[in-house]
């Protein structure tokens, strides 16, 4: 952390505890949350050729999907390039850093987000 008066972590924007603040079980419940969404669900990407969200009746817990460079959805809207996860009936939404290592199941390929993009990793079977 660079800026000691930051609100937010600078990689994944959680919450950080201010001293004499109200309600940090909240902050810090929230934190805990993201942190298992994040490590649960955020490296299996359903797709990355949406640019509106599914029914919420269609989606499981855990749903994510990349968003596009485009127009979304409202749900979605001003979160493009990030990664959103459908989590507690709501939508997470988290910033992939260079290094980011994740399946997109739509095209069935292990993908790594390096400084000029999406980039996929060659896979060998061990078997």
């Amino acid at each position: 952390m660079t800026d000691k008066t930051a609100l937010f972590s600078s990689n994944y924007q959680f919450n950080y505890l201010i001293p004499y603040s109200f309600h940090k079980e909240i902050l810090l419940n929230e934190n805990f949350s993201k942190l298992d969404c994040l490590l649960s669900y955020g490296h299996n990407i359903i797709s990355h050729l949406l640019d509106s969200p599914p029914e919420k009746e269609k989606l499981n817990e855990g749903d994510a999907f990349l968003l596009p460079n485009s127009k979304c959805g409202e749900e979605w809207q001003n979160q493009n390039n990030k990664i959103a996860i459908f989590y507690g009936k709501k939508w997470l939404f988290f910033q992939p850093r260079i290094g980011y290592i994740a399946w997109f199941i739509n095209i069935n390929k292990l993908l790594v987000l390096l400084p000029h993009g999406w980039c996929e990793i060659e896979t060998k079977s061990i078997v």
